[in-house]
């Protein structure tokens, strides 16, 4: 019985040790993901926003801080557009 013991306590330590050696080196290697600004309106939103406005083929789009900008057409004409991120306000320029 007592070898037993001791083969089972041998077998539970070993483990208890690799498990802590793959939780270490994964923590390690683990890189946040950032979290969405709270309020900031997603990349869909935005997409939705601008469809139900009248533009069509977006693409090109990049953060730059609350800010969407984007290449879409309207009417025709080939536009850039910039979202306000937390207002969904539109501001054009033509190019």
């Amino acid at each position: 019985m007592k070898k037993s013991f001791i083969t089972v306590r041998s077998m539970f330590c070993a483990a208890a040790l690799i498990f802590g050696v793959v939780c270490s080196a994964s923590a390690q290697n683990h890189t946040p993901t950032p979290e969405p600004t709270r309020g900031v309106m997603s990349d869909q939103v935005v997409v939705a926003r601008l469809a139900q406005q009248g533009y069509a083929d977006i693409r090109n789009m990049r953060r730059e801080g609350n800010n969407v900008i984007a290449e879409a057409v309207k009417e025709g004409r080939q536009v850039t557009v910039q979202i306000d991120g937390l207002t969904g306000q539109i501001h054009e320029r033509q190019n």
